[in-house]
């Protein structure tokens, strides 16, 4: 098989062709172009474009046509000994390269069996991640990566040929299916374990809540305790303030009793006072009776005139001056002088009569005032007694009242009662401090019965304990029985590598010798197709990456190269396409490269994609006429 023309509108490539023969084709082009956009062109006219790519690099923005017409491409080939033409356009915005087509060359007659999904593999006669990792080579992608389709190919070679078997596809499935059981601390076992710790935790906050919540009903059983015993201790404050009230009690009825006799007595006493003071008052009043109030006296004393007292011895001193005589004038103040003594006389015996007469009332004055202050005196002493005696009785009576009570307590028991050691107020401090701590535990019991409550059923829990134990138990031997079978298909894997490595790596010798004329001679593999190479006059291969990049870019080219001779069938031979693999050739191993080549395309097209002159100027100086050079 091979491509004899390619149109496209593609990327930079506006209605761009490009004409192809079978053999070498060698298409020269400067860098950006569009040597790396008709790679691509080719792998997606072949296999389609992946449109459910939404990264910012998917290849439906990155191959969108630069004017802006939609992406469309054909390809005329030959397979078979028919010729065919592939077209691919853009129907839909949404979903460019979709339509596609397979006709005849120069028909409408389509070519049955090949559709837009398998034409590639059909053609090829290769997956495109086969293709991709053997015939497609690029600058820079040359190391082979594993993958399953290719697997798939070297396992066909190695057993029975069929290609449905790929030991990394079932490692693949493997390590999902262990994964899914635990990676990391993803899982369902890692889930289980935190669904079963989760549970574990549960039960055991819920063991220490319980053990919380008994240790708090032990305390407050010994709290109420406590408070029982300091309630009996209180009971006996009281019990000995009873007792000691019954004894104040007897004591009071003694003294009431004896007070009442003092009472009784002092009433009588009181009865007898007021019989003497009625009897005084009695006599009182007769004698008040027996005298009569006394008269009233003159006011005023008598009064001595004076001017009768002057007029006298004025009378004889005037017959005096008129008589001249001495003797007469003697004899008239003699006479006045007595007649003046003879008045005062009589007026001082009046005057002691009316003062006799005035002492006389005034004593029968006092003397009636004294016995009416008397009868005051027996009144008020009377009436003084007879409140005695009313106090006395009432008193008395009051006694006889208060007695009562203690007679009717005589009967109790008045038996002493010890005191407890602790005072009624240090116990009631301590009652008032046991009461609160019992009301802190009742709180925490409460609190801590509804924390139990929250976290569920301790059976319940312990069922889905059991549960979950046995769920991972089967967990663990599914992860048990696929890690084993993993480490089994690892083995048969190394196997089935180690039967294939040494053909892959004796045709891979076998070309890197060529390319590197003679200075390489052994190519070694690993499983993850990682070459190393070995001089031809040393006895420790090296590991590509220990290699220029010259060297290492040759060997991996000539991995490439053998893969493609082993894994791509021989019939209908698919083409090789190289983009810019042989940028980083020396002339010389350039010119090798070149040889086997050419060598190679007598057995399928190739086509050499580079940026540089010196490949087609080297093929036309040593074999003109050999390959077909197309300048872009």
């Amino acid at each position: 098989m091979y491509i004899k023309k390619l149109a496209a509108s593609f990327g930079r490539l506006e209605r761009a062709e490009l004409s192809l023969r079978p053999g070498l084709n060698v298409i020269e082009s400067p860098n950006e172009g569009g040597k790396s956009t008709w790679t691509a062109f080719l792998q997606i006219m072949f296999y389609g474009l992946n449109t459910r790519d939404r990264s910012p690099n998917a290849d439906k923005r990155r191959y969108q046509p630069w004017s802006g017409a939609f992406m469309e491409g054909s390809m005329d080939l030959q397979a078979g000994g028919r010729d065919l033409t592939l077209t691919r356009r853009t129907a839909r915005a949404n979903s460019p390269m979709s339509a596609f087509s397979a006709v005849y060359t120069g028909t409408a007659s389509p070519v049955e069996g090949l559709t837009a999904s398998d034409c590639g593999e059909l053609l090829l006669g290769v997956p495109q991640e086969v293709y991709v990792r053997s015939a497609l080579i690029r600058q820079g992608g040359l190391a082979i990566g594993p993958h399953a389709a290719l697997e798939q190919r070297i396992n066909a070679l190695i057993t029975t040929g069929e290609e449905d078997v790929s030991c990394s596809a079932v490692s693949d499935r493997l390590r999902r299916q262990l994964n899914r059981r635990r990676h990391n601390q993803t899982g369902l076992l890692p889930q289980l374990e935190r669904e079963l710790t989760l549970v574990q935790t549960t039960l055991g906050e819920l063991q220490t809540l319980d053990a919380q919540l008994q240790g708090c009903e032990k305390d407050l059983t010994a709290i109420q305790s406590q408070i029982q015993n300091v309630h009996a201790l209180l009971s006996r404050h009281e019990a000995a303030d009873q007792a000691d009230a019954l004894s104040r009690q007897a004591e009071a009825r003694q003294e009431a009793q004896a007070a009442s006799r003092r009472l009784a007595q002092l009433v009588e006493e009181a009865r007898r006072r007021a019989d003497r003071s009625a009897q005084a008052l009695q006599e009182a009043e007769g004698a008040a009776a027996a005298h009569s109030p006394p008269e009233s006296a003159a006011e005023t004393p008598p009064r001595l005139l004076l001017w009768p007292l002057l007029a006298i011895p004025l009378a004889f001193a005037a017959a005096f001056f008129f008589s001249f005589s001495p003797a007469a004038a003697a004899g008239a103040l003699a006479i006045s002088f007595l007649i003046i003594m003879g008045i005062l006389l009589l007026h001082a015996r009046q005057k002691s009569r009316w003062q006799a007469g005035q002492d006389r009332r005034q004593a029968e004055e006092t003397a009636y005032q004294a016995l009416l202050s008397a009868l005051d005196a027996a009144r008020a002493a009377h009436q003084s007694d007879l409140d005695a005696l009313s106090a006395a009785e009432a008193g008395y009576e009051a006694s006889l009242r208060s007695a009562q009570p203690a007679a009717a307590l005589s009967g109790a028991s008045a038996q002493p009662v010890k005191r407890p050691t602790l005072t009624r107020d240090q116990l009631q401090n301590s009652l008032r401090a046991l009461l609160g701590r019992e009301e802190s535990l009742k709180a925490a019991i409460h609190r801590t019965a509804g924390q139990i409550q929250g976290r569920g059923d301790p059976i319940a829990l312990r069922e889905q304990e059991a549960a979950l134990l046995s769920r991972r138990e089967g967990l663990q031997a599914e992860y048990d029985a696929i890690a084993l079978a993993m480490e089994v298909l690892s083995q048969a894997d190394t196997d089935l590598q180690n039967r294939f490595s040494p053909a892959l790596g004796e045709k891979s010798a076998e070309i890197f010798t060529k390319l590197t004329q003679g200075k390489y001679n052994r190519v070694l593999l690993d499983r993850e197709m990682t070459p190393s190479a070995q001089e031809t006059d040393r006895l420790a291969p090296h590991e590509a990456a220990l290699l220029s990049q010259g060297a290492s870019d040759q060997l991996y080219l000539a991995v490439r190269l053998a893969v493609c001779q082993l894994v791509l069938p021989a019939e209908n031979a698919a083409p090789i396409i190289l983009d810019d693999a042989l940028v980083s050739f020396d002339d010389g191993r350039m010119a090798a490269a070149l040889d086997y080549l050419l060598e190679l395309s007598a057995q399928r097209q190739i086509l050499l994609f580079t940026c540089q002159s010196r490949e087609a100027s080297c093929l036309r100086r040593l074999h003109p006429n050999a390959c077909h050079i197309v300048s872009l």
